[in-house]
């Protein structure tokens, strides 16, 4: 199972920093690419989407930013937190698709001010 990484809902500054490697542990060389946080919720009905950057492309790292703002406390409803299934979707510029292994996203509810 997959380790489960904790976000805070409406937090902005947290980014998340992923590195894709092949089945061999290989760092995927994203120059040219494109990747995509995309991620589900058994308990609630948002699908959690985040366009990501390419950090060091060559060496296959990237980053997503505010992923605790992906889900509103509205969303949320009376659950102290949700959790994602989530995946990176990769493309390289050769237009090969590919997905990372899976990551488990925690997000909590902010605390009362």
């Amino acid at each position: 199972m997959a380790e489960t990484l904790d976000f805070t809902q409406g937090d902005t500054l947290k980014a998340l920093r992923v590195t894709i490697t092949d089945s061999s542990r290989t760092p995927v060389n994203l120059t040219g690419g494109t990747v995509a946080l995309k991620g589900v919720c058994p308990d609630i009905a948002t699908v959690m989407s985040i366009t990501g950057s390419l950090i060091t492309p060559a060496s296959g790292i990237c980053q997503f930013a505010a992923v605790g703002n992906c889900v509103t406390a509205v969303q949320m409803g009376s659950r102290a937190s949700v959790t994602y299934s989530a995946q990176v979707k990769y493309t390289t510029s050769g237009a090969l698709i590919g997905w990372s292994s899976p990551i488990r996203i925690r997000i909590t509810k902010q605390p009362a001010a």
